[in-house]
């Protein structure tokens, strides 16, 4: 205490007050509760500052300094550094209980959390406005207009207006206003919706560019990227309908399947189907590779399909079949034939018929065929010419749509039953009058 006093006596511009147990600095009458109470209104306290808190080689408990390189008060609490108003650690180390804006450094994950320890929800806040609130099952987005956005920019430009949209992914529905009731999942998946309804895009890049289109369904990578004001369309499989900018009512199942199209009411199914096709419309594809030749290939304005057709080769009837066809040995292939259901019904002179049969000349043939694109069997055939069977039924013939001769050898079977019987009635007058000669003969 004498040190103590004599060191103040150097101090006259100080007001230095001792009672029994207490000093005060610049007041007449310290605080009771406090050792020291130092008092002034022009001036602070200095603490000692320190280049690095290891450089006090024992601390005691309590102990307080200032961190030149924390810009920061430390003190010690018998075991380790800590920071005063915050967590973290540096130099030395120390940890304390409070989060930084600039992070945190030490912590022990299940130890130390941002959170609450009592049955009451989290609430996070940007420009005073609640945002997110987790519960004690949920996590909850507020204020955005009934929305969920999850990634950077991710509906960024949204109004906010009840859309209730979904867009999660960078840049997901970033520049969605007005649209509603989309879902974006995937990166800038339904990037450009400024004003598109009802649309699901899963996947990175899934529709993309779409404006307004509505109703669309998008699932795999880069199905229907270009697709802009398209409508009611279904993509699932990578790359599918890629292309289709405009087109509506389209539905491709498979990768790549209708890449290339950009027509409407198109069915592609498999991969690849139809990939290379462009401004179809009404068209079926069925098949799992690129080729032309689909295993099913139909046109619903038509009511037309194709079995292993080159979709690039015009239908010409119901059912067009590309190679041989086979059904088993049993069962027959049957069609209508009641007389109730005809009419003008005239028989068939057998003579006559005989006569034009006559005309008809079997033969042998190759295909050789290399302007349709259509396969021919490669095996030696029989029948006959369109030319030839023309200039004897020409009802039995009539040109395709390349120009091409076709025939109805079915229509055949009543002309050689008449011919047979006409056969038949020459034979039993030769029988008949044989019989005659005989008798003349044996008398």
């Amino acid at each position: 205490m004498k040190n103590l006093l004599s060191l103040f006596s150097l101090l006259p511009i100080f007001q230095v007050a001792f009672t029994q147990n207490n000093v005060g600095i610049g007041i007449a009458t310290p605080d009771a509760s406090a050792a020291l109470e130092i008092s002034s209104t022009d001036q602070g306290v200095l603490i000692p500052r320190l280049s690095d808190t290891s450089v006090v080689t024992t601390p005691a408990t309590g102990l307080l300094v200032y961190w030149n390189a924390q810009s920061s008060f430390w003190y010690y609490d018998g075991t380790k550094w800590n920071k005063i108003g915050a967590g973290s650690s540096g130099g030395s180390g120390g940890s304390g209980s409070g989060w930084e804006l600039s992070g945190n450094g030490g912590t022990t994950a299940g130890t130390n959390f941002i959170g609450t320890t009592d049955n009451t929800d989290l609430s996070i806040k940007t420009n005073n406005t609640e945002r997110l609130r987790i519960t004690g099952h949920t996590i909850e987005t507020l204020n955005n207009g009934q929305s969920v956005f999850i990634g950077e920019e991710a509906g960024i430009n949204d109004d906010e207006t009840s859309n209730s949209n979904v867009y999660v992914g960078n840049k997901a529905g970033k520049e969605n206003v007005s649209g509603k009731e989309n879902i974006g999942i995937g990166f800038e998946s339904l990037r450009d919706a400024t004003a598109a309804n009802t649309n699901v895009g899963i996947g990175a890049y899934t529709l993309q560019i779409n404006s307004t289109g509505r109703r669309n369904t998008a699932l795999g990578f880069a199905s229907m990227n270009l697709n802009t004001t398209g409508s009611d369309n279904v993509a699932v499989g990578q790359w599918s309908l890629n292309s289709n900018g405009a087109g509506t009512k389209n539905v491709a199942l498979g990768y790549s399947s209708g890449f290339a199209n950009t027509g409407s009411g198109n069915v592609f199914i498999g991969y690849s189907a139809g990939v290379d096709a462009t401004t179809e419309n009404d068209k079926l594809y069925i098949e799992t590779s690129s080729n032309a030749n689909t295993l099913i290939y139909g046109d619903f304005s038509t009511d037309r399909v194709g079995i292993n057709w080159d979709y690039n080769v015009a239908m010409t009837q119901s059912l067009n079949v590309n190679g041989d066809a086979f059904k088993s040995a049993g069962g027959n292939m049957w069609s209508t034939s009641d007389k109730r259901l005809k009419t003008d019904i005239t028989q068939l002179e057998s003579e006559e018929i005989l006569q034009k049969i006559k005309k008809l000349n079997g033969i042998t043939y190759y295909w050789n065929d290399n302007k349709t694109s259509l396969i021919r069997p490669t095996v030696k055939q029989y029948g006959f010419t369109a030319q030839n069977l023309e200039e004897v039924f020409p009802e039995l013939v009539k040109t395709d749509d390349f120009g091409y001769l076709m025939t109805q050898y079915g229509s055949l079977d009543a002309m050689i039953i008449e011919a047979i019987k006409a056969l038949s009635e020459k034979v039993d007058a030769l029988e008949k009058e044989n019989k005659k000669l005989l008798k003349q003969i044996n008398r």
